[in-house]
């Protein structure tokens, strides 16, 4: 089951029940499988009055449901590993004062333009090969205690991280409607805190997903998602 201790009831919110039709004890076919089970809040057997009143949710609607959530919601732009990558670079360096701030990275400019020089002057025959690897090897050091000054230095292990989530998101929004019942439980668990979910109008409320999942669309989009106290989830 694909959402197994995933989905909540929006009314009651707790953790909706698998629920297994006795006519699927025997079916191998899959489709049948995802037609006879389903979910359900579990108020009727706790004695606790939901306006769902227990009923029972069928879980190939809420696959097909959560499918064109990720449509709607894993549409990385053009250009989003940049994007992710400046925001990165934002974050890690808000923590320094304005001025030292503009000190530290209009120096780390210098540096960097230095070290384009000192290859050229090389490439044009200016200076030797020794003389070229000792003056590299000054502005590299300058350079890298600039950046950890900055908190930059961290940086690209941090982008590969999010990169590789971002593309985790793809490729699930893509394959979700192909892949097996096995295949998207595995992604489910991969990605999802919790799903919940209106037995009522039988449609998906909200979703709250794992951080670095949150942290490549908020990357991206440059805003938190709204209306969430702890911001985890995504409309």
């Amino acid at each position: 089951m694909e959402f197994k201790k995933r989905l909540i009831c929006a009314h009651c919110y707790r953790v909706m029940a698998v629920f297994y039709s006795g006519r699927f004890k025997d079916r191998s076919n899959e489709g049948r499988r995802q037609f006879q089970t389903g979910y359900r809040c579990r108020c009727q057997e706790l004695n606790d009055p939901c306006p769902c009143k227990s009923r029972i949710l069928p879980s190939w609607k809420i696959i097909a449901q959560f499918g064109e959530w990720l449509k709607l919601h894993v549409c990385l732009p053009d250009a989003w590993q940049e994007k992710i990558k400046n925001t990165l670079v934002e974050q890690a360096t808000t923590a320094l004062a304005d001025t030292e701030l503009s000190d530290v990275l209009a120096l780390i400019r210098r540096k960097e333009a230095e070290i384009e020089r000192i290859k050229d002057m090389y490439q044009m025959g200016d200076v030797d090969r020794g003389e070229y690897q000792t003056r590299l090897r000054d502005v590299q050091a300058v350079l890298s205690r600039l950046h950890q000054q900055a908190q930059l230095e961290n940086i690209e292990a941090q982008a590969e991280v999010l990169i590789k989530a971002g593309n985790e998101l793809i490729d699930l929004a893509s394959d979700w409607c192909d892949a097996s019942a096995q295949e998207r439980t595995e992604a489910t668990q991969m990605l999802v805190e919790s799903v919940f979910y209106d037995p009522l109008s039988q449609q998906i409320v909200e979703v709250s997903i794992r951080q670095k999942y949150r942290a490549v669309v908020v990357s991206v989009s440059g805003e938190m998602p709204s209306g969430q106290p702890d911001d985890k989830s995504l409309h």
